[in-house]
């Protein structure tokens, strides 16, 4: 595992540039009539089964009731993984997960790599942007949809729409993943470190 990491992952995954970003708006345009998409962000529990009894394994056991850690990821419209952050305890929710991840960290300080902000008619002008799921937060360069009771009607309801067939794009990333590698379908016998660095390794191998 640590050979494919070290070896691979600087051949594994598209470099992130300005030109690269506005490619992937224009086919996230094309595709699901949403504009100034770059890239959609979720995350995913992979399952694990510590043996061992230690210190903190009650961290790893999530909401539903499984030990995991979660795999948080950004993709582009391809289904092409652009970064990634997994081995989070499973137990910790969503918007801190993504706080406390190098993802939120590039968002914060790699500015510069988002095309300039451009105005859409009568929407005015409208920040090139992450798609995420309810629950992370909103941020300049990472949108989520408008809460369920103040979008039933009208045009934030007609975004939530666009917003969430665009976002799949992550959720289908996801399951691509977990069919081409049967180990992720079960849960992993491993403790968290090999289990991260698992993970890790597979996502390298699938993008190259």
């Amino acid at each position: 595992m640590e050979a494919i990491i070290e070896s691979e992952t600087g051949n594994a995954f598209p470099p992130i540039t300005r030109a690269y970003l506005e490619e992937v708006a224009k086919k996230t345009q094309e595709l699901y009539d949403y504009p100034r998409g770059v890239g959609f962000l979720d995350g995913r529990h992979v399952g694990i089964k510590i043996i061992k009894k230690s210190k903190g394994i009650e961290g790893y056991m999530n909401y539903k009731n499984y030990q995991s850690i979660v795999l948080l990821a950004i993709c582009d419209a391809d289904y092409r993984f652009l970064l990634f952050d997994v081995g989070m305890p499973g137990s910790i929710g969503d918007s801190s997960v993504f706080r406390n991840s190098s993802i939120y960290t590039f968002l914060s300080e790699c500015d510069d790599l988002f095309p300039e902000t451009a105005d859409l008619g009568d929407v005015g002008p409208v920040q090139y942007h992450i798609l995420t799921d309810d629950g992370m937060g909103h941020g300049a360069r990472y949108v989520e949809p408008f809460p369920g009771r103040s979008a039933k009607t009208g045009s934030k309801q007609r975004f939530n729409k666009k917003h969430g067939n665009a976002r799949r794009v992550i959720e289908t990333a996801f399951e691509m993943l977990q069919r081409r590698f049967a180990v992720l379908q079960k849960p992993l016998q491993l403790e968290p470190k090999r289990a991260q660095k698992l993970v890790t390794s597979l996502l390298v191998s699938r993008s190259l």
